[in-house]
C-alpha cells in the first residue's frame, strides 16, 4: 500500500529565495517548452533533448537539479491533455502557476542523527531544510514534493512503498 506524507518546513530567507528561483527556472523552462511544442506540432517530439538544450543555452539552468527540469516535460504533456490535445488552445505559465516542485529519482535526502533528533531534507543545490516531522516515515521513499502555498508556508509531501509485499497464494 502507497502512503503520503506532508510535513511543514522551515526554510531560512537564503532557501526561500533559492526556492523561488527554482520555481522560476521551472516555469521558464516549461515555457520554452511549450515554444518547442508549437514549432514540433506534436507532443511526441518533446524530449530530454529539449531540455539539455536549454540547459546549455542558459547558463542559469545549470545550477538547477535536472529532475526539476526533465518534470516539466511531463507538465507540458498534462497541460497539453487538459487543453484537449490541442497545442493553440495551451498558454504560457505564470510563476503563480508553479506551486509544486516534484523530485523523482534524487536530488533530496533526508538527514536524522538519530530517533528523536531534527529532520533536515536536503535538497541538492538549495540546501538543508528544517522539516517538522511529527510522526515516522514507513516505507521506501519514492517521491517528494516540496510545495508552497500563497501564505508563504512550505510543505513537504513524501510518497512511500513498502518495502516488501507478500503474494497471496493463488490456487
Amino acid at each position: 500500500m502507497k502512503m503520503k506524507y506532508r510535513f511543514m518546513m522551515n526554510p531560512t530567507e537564503e532557501e526561500k529565495k533559492k526556492l523561488l528561483r527554482t520555481f522560476e527556472h521551472c516555469c521558464f523552462v516549461y515555457n520554452k517548452l511549450l515554444d518547442v511544442l508549437r514549432i514540433k506540432k506534436t507532443i511526441s517530439e518533446i524530449s530530454s533533448k529539449d531540455v539539455t538544450r536549454l540547459k546549455r543555452r542558459y547558463k542559469e539552468l545549470k545550477n538547477m537539479h535536472c529532475t526539476l527540469l526533465y518534470a516539466q516535460i511531463s507538465h507540458l504533456f498534462r497541460s497539453w491533455k487538459e487543453a484537449g490535445e490541442k497545442v493553440e488552445s495551451m498558454r504560457p505559465k505564470k510563476l503563480e502557476d508553479f506551486t509544486m516542485l516534484p523530485f523523482y529519482k534524487g536530488g533530496y535526502q533526508f538527514l536524522q542523527k538519530k530517533r528523536g533528533d531534527d529532520v533536515f531534507l536536503v535538497l541538492h543545490k538549495i540546501g538543508r531544510i528544517p522539516v517538522d516531522v511529527d510522526r515516522d516515515i514507513e516505507g521506501q521513499v519514492k517521491k517528494v514534493v516540496v510545495e508552497r502555498d500563497g501564505s508563504d508556508d512550505w510543505y513537504v509531501s513524501v510518497s512511500t512503498e513498502p518495502f516488501f509485499s507478500i503474494i497471496a497464494k493463488r490456487n
